[in-house]
C-alpha cells in the first residue's frame, strides 16, 4: 500500500517542488525587472542632468559675449528652458533622502532670471551693466557646478556606481555613507552655498520679499498645542466620541511649524490633515474612503463646502470652477470683497456625493496670499477693456478680478468669459493700462456652471 501511494504522491511531490521553483525564479526575475528599470531611469535622468547643465553653461557664456538684443533673447530663452530641464532631472533622481536645496534654488533662480530678462523688450530695455555682471557671476557659478556633476558622472562611469543600490544604502542606515554619488553631491551643495551674493535684479528680488512677506503672515499670531489643535479638529469635523489622534509636531516641514494628524473615527475612516501651530489653520485635508452611487447634485455639493468652509472662519467665499468626476464634486472657491473675485486667496474643496460629505480640503493658497488689501479706483471702465480684446472673442461674463502677474504682484484687472472657435477662453486685462495680463484656455462646462449657478 505504501508503495502505491509512493508511486503517485513522488510526481505530485515533484511538480509541486518545480512550481515553488518556478514561481520563485518568475519572482525573482520580476523582481530584477524592476530594480533594471529603476536604475536605467536613475542613469538617464543624472546623464541628461549633467548634459542640460553642461548646456546651460555654454549658453551663459554665449550670452556674455553677445551685444545684439535678438542674440540675447534667443539665449537668455534657451537659458530658461535648460534650466527648467536640470530642474526636472534632479526631480527624477533620489536625492529627497540628501540636503540639495542650495542647488535647486540656484538653478531655478537662474531659470527665473533669464526668463524675466528674455521675455521683455530688449530694443526699448537693454541689458543694463548690472545685469552683464550677474550674468557674468552665473556663467562662473555654473562653470563650478559643471565640474562638481562632471566629477560625479566620472565616478559614476568608472566604477559602475549604482543609483538604485545607493538609494537603498542611504535609506537603511542613519549613519555617514562614504560613497562618490553621495560625496559628490554634498561637495556641489557646499560650493553653491559659497557662491558669491548675485544681484537678482527688482523682479526676482521682489518676488522673493513677497515671498518672506507671506511667510511672515503665516507665522504671526497665536500658537496652538496639541491639545488646541485636536479640540479645533473635533469642533469643526463634528466628531464623536470615538475617535483616535495621532499628532507629530513638524519643526522642521519648512518656513512654518505644522503638525500632521491621522484622525480615525467610529467608522474606521481616515482623515490626513495637516494644521499650522501658528492659528491652528487647517492647510489640507484628505479622507481615504471609497464613493458610491450619488445621491445629491452639485448644487448641494457647493452648499456644503460654503458651511464648511463657514466652520474655518472663511468668509465671503465664492466659487470659481466647479467640476465632477467618479462621484465626487471638486469647487475652487476664492475672496469675493466688493464685488471682486480675489484669485489669490484660493481654496479647493473635495465633496463626496453620496452623501455630501468633505473628503478633501487645500487652502494653502488662501492662508499665504489672504490678507487686508486696499483696492484702486480702475483707470479704465470695463467697456474701454473690453475694447482692447480679440474683436473675435465672444465675450459671454464679466467683472473685476485681482491675479498675480508674473512677478507675483497683485493685480486688479477686468476678468472676461469668452468663446473663440468652440473653446473657452479667460482673459485678464489690467485696469490701469489695459495690457492683457493672463490669458487662460479653460474647461467651459466647469466656469459654466459658476455662472449659470446651476
Amino acid at each position: 500500500m505504501y508503495k502505491k501511494v509512493a508511486s503517485w504522491l513522488t510526481p505530485i511531490l515533484a511538480i509541486a517542488i518545480i512550481a515553488v521553483g518556478y514561481w520563485g525564479y518568475t519572482e525573482q526575475q520580476e523582481k530584477q525587472q524592476l530594480y533594471n528599470k529603476a536604475e536605467n531611469q536613475y542613469q538617464r535622468a543624472f546623464h541628461e542632468l549633467s548634459y542640460y547643465v553642461n548646456s546651460v553653461q555654454d549658453e551663459l557664456g554665449t550670452a556674455i559675449a553677445i551685444n545684439s538684443p535678438g542674440q540675447y533673447r534667443q539665449c537668455l530663452s534657451n537659458v530658461w528652458r535648460l534650466s527648467y530641464a536640470a530642474q526636472a532631472r534632479i526631480g527624477q533622481l533620489p536625492l529627497g533622502i540628501m540636503e540639495f536645496s542650495e542647488t535647486e534654488n540656484f538653478i531655478a533662480r537662474v531659470a527665473d532670471f533669464s526668463y524675466r530678462t528674455a521675455v521683455r523688450d530688449l530694443d526699448e530695455e537693454p541689458l543694463t551693466d548690472e545685469e552683464w555682471e550677474t550674468l557674468h557671476v552665473l556663467y562662473d557659478c555654473a562653470t563650478r557646478i559643471q565640474g562638481e556633476i562632471s566629477s560625479v558622472q566620472t565616478a559614476v562611469l568608472a566604477e559602475r556606481l549604482s543609483w538604485t543600490e545607493f538609494e537603498m544604502m542611504y535609506a537603511a542606515t542613519d549613519e555617514p555613507l562614504d560613497n562618490n554619488i553621495i560625496n559628490g553631491f554634498n561637495n556641489l551643495e557646499q560650493e553653491v552655498g559659497q557662491f558669491p551674493e548675485v544681484s537678482w535684479g527688482v523682479g526676482i528680488d521682489s518676488i522673493n520679499q513677497i515671498k518672506q512677506d507671506k511667510i511672515k503672515r503665516m507665522n504671526d499670531g497665536e500658537r496652538f498645542d496639541e491639545q488646541q489643535i485636536e479640540n479645533k479638529i473635533v469642533e469643526f469635523l463634528e466628531l464623536g466620541p470615538e475617535k483616535q489622534f495621532d499628532i507629530v509636531r513638524n519643526p522642521d516641514a519648512g518656513d512654518y511649524v505644522t503638525y500632521s494628524v491621522v484622525v480615525t473615527n467610529s467608522d474606521e475612516d481616515i482623515i490626513y490633515l495637516d494644521v499650522t501651530e501658528i492659528e491652528g489653520h487647517v492647510l489640507w485635508l484628505l479622507q481615504d474612503r471609497p464613493v458610491g452611487r450619488p445621491t445629491i447634485d452639485l448644487s448641494e455639493a457647493e452648499q456644503n463646502a460654503a458651511e464648511y468652509l463657514r466652520k474655518l472662519d472663511v468668509e465671503n467665499a465664492i466659487a470659481t470652477n466647479i467640476d465632477e468626476y467618479e462621484n465626487i464634486a471638486v469647487i475652487d472657491f476664492a475672496s469675493y470683497i466688493d464685488d471682486i473675485v480675489v484669485y489669490p486667496d484660493k481654496i479647493t474643496v473635495k465633496i463626496a456625493l453620496d452623501n455630501g460629505e468633505i473628503i478633501g480640503f487645500s487652502a494653502m493658497e488662501y492662508y499665504l496670499n489672504n490678507n487686508e488689501r486696499e483696492i484702486a479706483e480702475p483707470n479704465l471702465t470695463i467697456d474701454e477693456a473690453r475694447d482692447r480684446l480679440n474683436s473675435r472673442l465672444q465675450i459671454e461674463e464679466q467683472r473685476l478680478a485681482i491675479i498675480e502677474d508674473n512677478t507675483g504682484v497683485e493685480v486688479l484687472t477686468y476678468e472676461f468669459i469668452g468663446t473663440l472657435n468652440n473653446s473657452t477662453y479667460r482673459v485678464f486685462v489690467n485696469v490701469e493700462n489695459g495690457r492683457e495680463e493672463k490669458v487662460e484656455k479653460i474647461d467651459h462646462l466647469g466656469i459654466e456652471r459658476v455662472f449659470r449657478r446651476f
